[in-house]
């Protein structure tokens, strides 16, 4: 009986010290997962913005590494060492925030906002609420990557129908102020070479899928903005000259205001 007894006590040792090291492994296991599948959604909420940017190029006969590049220089940054554009971006009044989750970037716009601020830049391509919110059905619209790319491409394309130039069309695409225009275009200008094209292309075949719907008058609201005064600020929520300074003209080198990696 009583080495029946140790018997079984051995085994209940045996048993637990093999849970123990499997539970162990499992641990170790799921912890050097972890940066893997952070590093996968890092890059998955970059791909919202670079499809975007692709889907709404191909729908309005804009060069995709136009569309690319105007995304990444209005928001790109480095995390889990992944770099790309980012869609939760924010920047009001010359500062620029990158936010883990779309909706604490909706709360920093809406608390913007509410604090009397309407003149801040949101999302992938960083449009301006004041001047071009009027155009979506809300601030988290703006933040949604497929019709806030769709606006951006026809923004862009109207200044193009205006200048018959890409890059001149990109400048004005952030201001009509021409030293800011020519800093911003020179910008678009080096992200589209890092891409390995050129930046004066034939506009891609029109794809028949239909674009995301927006206001019945955006189109018009489009025309307005583009005929405005030179000194209007019809910038489509370009980056503020500030963070341009402050990175010494480098906004591929600049960090993110609000973390990352």
């Amino acid at each position: 009986m009583r080495r029946l007894f140790q018997f079984r006590f051995a085994a209940c040792i045996v048993s637990a010290c093999t849970a123990w090291f499997c539970a162990a492994g499992h641990f170790e296991a799921a912890m050097a997962a972890a940066p893997k599948q952070e590093s996968v959604q890092v890059k998955a909420a970059m791909d919202l913005c670079r499809h975007a940017a692709m889907r709404a190029a191909d729908a309005h006969g804009v060069p995709r590494e136009v569309m690319l590049a105007i995304t990444l220089v209005e928001t790109r940054t480095r995390r889990k060492g992944e770099s790309g554009p980012w869609p939760w971006t924010v920047n009001v009044a010359g500062k620029g925030t990158w936010f883990s989750s779309r909706a604490a970037a909706l709360l920093h716009a809406q608390h913007a906002l509410a604090g009397g601020q309407s003149s801040f830049d949101v999302g992938c391509f960083q449009l301006n609420y004041r001047w071009h919110g009027s155009a979506f059905t809300s601030i988290d619209e703006m933040f949604e990557p497929a019709p806030s790319g769709d606006y951006a491409a026809k923004f862009l394309k109207s200044l193009y129908a205006e200048t018959g130039d890409w890059m001149k069309a990109s400048g004005l695409y952030h201001s009509r102020t021409a030293k800011h225009a020519k800093r911003y275009r020179a910008l678009v200008a080096k992200a589209v070479a890092r891409m390995g094209g050129k930046p004066m292309v034939d506009p891609p075949v029109l794809v028949t899928a239909p674009s995301v719907p927006l206001r019945r008058d955006a189109g018009a609201l489009i025309a307005r903005r583009t005929a405005g005064s030179i000194a209007a600020p019809t910038s489509a929520g370009a980056v503020a000259l500030v963070i341009l300074r402050r990175s010494g003209g480098g906004l591929f080198d600049r960090k993110p205001a609000g973390g990352g990696g």
